[in-house]
This record gives C-alpha cells, sequence and structure tokens, in this order.
C-alpha cells in the first residue's frame, strides 16, 4: 500500500490540529477490504465496495516530538459472499488514529476499528466488531 496516501496531501499547508482530508478511495478500499466477519471466504478480491468514506483530522501535534495524530472517521458498504455468490452485505462504521511524522511522512501506528458493523442479506443482520492495526 502506498502509505503517503494516507497522509494529508503535501499542498494541505501547516500540519495542525482541524487539518482535514479525505483518503483516496483506492487506499481507503485496501483497509475496507478486511472488514468483514469470519466466514468461510477469505478471497479479499471477491469483494465488491459499493459505498465508502474515510476522512481524516489532525487532532495533536506532540511539541517535543513533532509527531502528528489524526483521527480517521470511515464509512464501509460491501457486498461479501459467505462462500458462494449471495447478496451479503458488509455496513460498517468504523474510527481509528494515524500517527505519523509530518517531516518525513513516515506512518508510526495506524489502527482502525468498527464494534457499529453489521453483515447479512435483507433478511437478517448479524453484529460484528473488527480491528485493523499497524505492524511496526
Amino acid at each position: 500500500m502506498d502509505q503517503a496516501a494516507l497522509l494529508p496531501p503535501r499542498t494541505a499547508g501547516r500540519i495542525a490540529p482541524g487539518l482535514s482530508w479525505r483518503v483516496d478511495g483506492a487506499v481507503a478500499g485496501r483497509l475496507w477490504d478486511h472488514f468483514y466477519p469470519p466466514t468461510e471466504n477469505n478471497d479479499v478480491s471477491r469483494n465488491r465496495i459499493e459505498e465508502q468514506s474515510l476522512q481524516a483530522t489532525i487532532v495533536s501535534v506532540d511539541a517535543r516530538t513533532g509527531r502528528a495524530t489524526a483521527r480517521f472517521d470511515g464509512r464501509l458498504r460491501m457486498k461479501h459472499p459467505f462462500y458462494k455468490e449471495d447478496e451479503k452485505r458488509v455496513q460498517a462504521v468504523a474510527v481509528g488514529y494515524l500517527v505519523f511524522d509530518p517531516a518525513t511522512r513516515r506512518i508510526r501506528s495506524l489502527q482502525l476499528v468498527t464494534d457499529q458493523a453489521e453483515y447479512g442479506d435483507a433478511s437478517r443482520q448479524m453484529p460484528f466488531g473488527v480491528a485493523v492495526r499497524s505492524v511496526p
């Protein structure tokens, strides 16, 4: 994944609390592909994202280290078949945090979580949760 695409655009100006940007849909989609409950289908290439958004906002900049923390807020609607073609979908609202060095544009930590997700079809929706995090 192009990590830089998760960061504010270089043209965004000064990195300070309140700075906000939308994460590119193709990049966000690579994270969203893993937002589904345990099923017999673990092939993310079969997922079809129908709606998505991932917004980031700087919430703090550490005066000592210069590291910035951005909050992520996102929504997802994705078709994810259980094991064969069906009409099951994921709907999720997610939040998370991204810690990065603005000077080097290096990501230090990424966490994205939902406990407000549902999976199923028109007749039955089951709640589930997901957590995605970076590994150093």
